[in-house]
Order: structure tokens, then sequence, then C-alpha cells
């Protein structure tokens, strides 16, 4: 066996580096396939909170000023994420509603 691979020895070194750069491969495509998943979940949940959050102050027709800043929040972190169109148009929406007044 030793003299086997003394004799082959570029062939064995060739095999098993092609080996862990094909297996480090692998798990780089997985960890980048995982957090393409996680950033499509984490949309789709900003979307959602910004489309509840939305409605829900346009239905009542005026904002606090803590619940504009959340919602500033949120909108600027799903921009940041790639997020699309239909959030900005109700976030437009509702920077023009009129701030309620504390008591």
């Amino acid at each position: 066996m030793i003299d086997f691979i003394l004799e082959y020895w570029m062939q064995v070194l060739f095999g098993s580096f092609v080996a862990v750069i094909g297996a480090m491969y692998r798990r780089i495509m997985n960890t980048l396939n995982e957090q393409h998943k996680m950033k499509a979940g984490m949309l789709a949940l900003m979307q959602d909170r910004l489309y509840q959050g939305c409605t829900h102050y346009m239905q009542k027709g005026c904002i606090d000023i803590e619940s504009m800043r959340n919602l500033d929040m949120l909108y600027e972190n799903y921009n940041k994420l790639g997020g699309n169109g239909v959030a900005s148009a109700l976030y437009e929406r509702i920077k023009s509603l009129p701030i309620e007044e504390e008591e």
C-alpha cells in the first residue's frame, strides 16, 4: 500500500485536494441557500408587520409619534433587505396621516 502511495503520490494528493474543494463548495452553497431562505422569511414577516401596522393606522385616521418611529425603523430595515414597492406605497400613505397628540 505504501509503495502504491509513493508511486502515485501526485494522483493521491490531487484527488484529495479535489475532494476537499468539492466538500467546501457544497458547504458554502448550503450556507448561502440557508441565508437566502432566512432573508426571504424575514422580508415576508416585515412586510406583513408593515401591512398590519399601516392598515391599522389608516383605519384609525391618525398615528402617534412612537408608532410612527416604530414603523420608520421597520420600513428602513425592510428597504435595506430589498423589500418591494407594496409596503412603500402603504408607508407613504402613513407618513401623510396627522400625528395624534399625547394626553
